[in-house]
């Protein structure tokens, strides 16, 4: 794998340097507002944000040691590349890559996928719970319409749908589970 941590680090560093020169010129302007400002430099915020998560993914990745093989369950799985992978996250997409281990007759494993906590689909832990409340107070086309005013979230209805029957199912669980 390829080290792009260096270019990120760099347009992370930009990124908030360019914020940092928005704010002294729209200190300086008698024209600007606040209204203004707090709008740009929410975007630019969330724009930071994806930087630094990508960074977070692209240095975990650099870490990982490949080896020949992996154990899960008793069976052993042969080292079969490194696959990128979407992350949707409040952020924005980032892309995420890791060794992949595979055996006949299997779906193979990702073990950083596990340490990361990844879950199955593509949108982060956090946004699936923020759609899943979202969707609990409201029909599901308005609660992805108002995510979407607030963060760079891109989700089709059929799958906020499918997410909160997941979550329902898993409430459901919890309740029955002894405490």
């Amino acid at each position: 794998m390829i080290n792009n941590s260096p270019s990120i680090v760099e347009e992370s560093r930009e990124q908030l340097e360019q914020l940092l020169e928005m704010v002294n010129q729209r200190a300086e302007s008698e024209s600007s507002t606040a209204d203004q400002v707090e709008r740009d430099l929410y975007g630019g915020v969330l724009e930071l944000g994806r930087h630094l998560l990508q960074l977070y993914f692209t240095q975990s990745s650099v870490l990982e040691e490949k080896q020949s093989s992996v154990e899960k369950a008793g069976e052993s799985y042969q080292a079969a590349g490194q696959p990128k992978r979407k992350y949707r996250s409040v952020f924005g997409e980032v892309e995420a890559q890791r060794y992949y281990y595979w055996k006949a007759g299997s779906s193979g494993v990702h073990p950083l996928d596990a340490d990361w906590s990844l879950p199955e689909q593509i949108h982060s832990h956090w946004v699936q719970e923020l759609v899943a409340k979202s969707t609990t107070e409201m029909p599901y086309e308005k609660a992805l319409e108002q995510i979407k005013e607030l963060l760079p979230v891109e989700m089709s209805k059929g799958t906020a749908e499918q997410l909160t029957v997941s979550h329902a199912a898993q409430v459901e669980a919890y309740y029955r589970s002894p405490k």
